[in-house]
């Protein structure tokens, strides 16, 4: 008898551990969910660290390397690229239209709406950096999506479009700065991002240095704006693409 209530007890202790086994499992929904909870907080958000990147547009290939200014707000980005000093890129996305300053040539440009540049569509940027969630339908990322996590955070990440692929690589996380919260509870993110792109031989490395939630002392009213930042870099020409291709 003593024999058979062991092996009851066994029995039992092995389908307790499959139903806890089963709830723990963390399924796409779950994922996506700690997603939202963990990047609610980034609403608003300024950034610095070091970028180095690479391009091809009617001048050829480039190549540059600088330190970096970064602004989100909401589902817009902006972002400050400078070498010693200089000011070389600025590129942004705010509501829908996108532009970039470019003064690595003798003659500054600015690109309006190039559709191939990184930033030129600011949620799948966000997406692919770390900062906005994958959006998940009947327990599946949203179509094109190919998602990893470890750790719980996103480290690998593709999109799928139209005319290529979008991929990205995350490591090394960091903590976000929360106001009236001490370091040890700030929201994690990952600090070492690389960018790929079949869609322009994009190839982009973000290494942030520091994050922070905290932005009242930030230039937020100029740096979204396209109109004031015209006027005060003052490109020698301007190139507007077509929206629709």
């Amino acid at each position: 008898m003593w024999r058979l209530l062991f092996i009851a007890l066994m029995l039992l202790s092995c389908s307790q551990e499959k139903i806890e086994n089963f709830h723990n499992k963390s399924t796409i929904v779950g994922i996506a969910d700690r997603e939202i909870e963990r990047t609610s907080a980034f609403n608003e958000l300024v950034g610095y660290g070091v970028i180095e990147f690479k391009w091809e547009d009617e001048n050829g290939k480039h190549r540059e390397q600088g330190d970096f200014d970064f602004w989100k707000s909401a589902q817009n980005v902006s972002l400050r690229v400078s070498k010693v000093g200089e000011l070389i890129l600025w590129v942004g996305c705010v509501n829908g239209e996108s532009w970039m300053f470019d003064f690595t040539q003798k003659r500054s440009v600015l690109r309006i709406n190039d559709k191939e540049l990184f930033f030129a569509n600011a949620l799948l940027a966000l997406q692919l950096i770390g900062l906005e969630p994958i959006p998940v339908k009947n327990d599946v990322w949203e179509e094109g999506w190919t998602v990893a996590f470890e750790e719980g955070l996103p480290s690998s990440l593709s999109k799928q479009i139209d005319n290529g692929t979008w991929s990205a690589t995350l490591r090394d996380p960091i903590g976000v700065e929360l106001e009236e919260t001490h370091e040890l509870h700030w929201s994690k993110t990952p600090s070492n991002i690389d960018v790929m792109s079949t869609v322009n031989d994009v190839e982009i490395k973000l290494a942030f240095a520091g994050f922070s939630t905290i932005v009242r002392d930030e230039p937020m009213d100029r740096v979204f704006n396209q109109a004031y930042l015209i006027e005060k870099l003052n490109p020698d020409s301007m190139v507007v693409f077509d929206e629709s291709q």
